[in-house]
């Protein structure tokens, strides 16, 4: 028997049961998809209500062995820390560790840090951090920014007295 060359005109070929390389693929959706078609008539298109929602009592939470959230300690700058922040930045921008936009470069901030170590015991609260003492900085320029305008408007003096 001659076998045909064009693929196209052969009849189907039966598997057997046990062969799983023919298995027949379903057409549509693939399985696990969330594509599901809707099942609706024509033209009504449902809309949803919202559900109502109870308020939430103290009752209705569940109880739980949690920890009330606690504070981190906060670091407390007296004017003897501020003083010695100061000193530290005029030398550091001297050497040109600060940056343009009135921020402080890594070697001076670490500078900071080292001047105030030990000063939490005088004043209290957590020791300070290179992020603190960021912090810290930003509060002092903008509480000088507002002494500044304040300065400089009409009627407004300043004894140094």
């Amino acid at each position: 028997m001659e076998q045909p060359t064009d693929k196209e005109n052969q009849p189907p070929v039966e598997a057997s049961t046990n062969d799983a390389a023919s298995v027949k693929k379903k057409r549509g959706r693939p399985l696990g998809s969330k594509n599901k078609p809707k099942e609706q008539s024509e033209g009504v298109h449902p809309t949803k209500t919202p559900a109502k929602t109870k308020k939430k009592t103290k009752s209705d939470e569940p109880q739980t062995d949690e920890k009330p959230k606690t504070t981190r300690p906060r670091a407390i700058y007296t004017e003897e820390d501020d003083t010695k922040l100061m000193q530290v930045f005029l030398e550091h921008k001297g050497e040109g560790n600060g940056t343009d936009n009135g921020g402080w470069k890594g070697k001076a901030l670490k500078a900071a840090e080292k001047a105030l170590e030990g000063s939490e015991l005088e004043s209290g609260g957590a020791p300070k951090s290179v992020s603190s003492i960021r912090d810290h900085w930003d509060h002092l320029k903008a509480e000088f920014a507002i002494f500044k305008s304040l300065v400089e408007k009409s009627g407004w003096g300043w004894d140094d007295e």
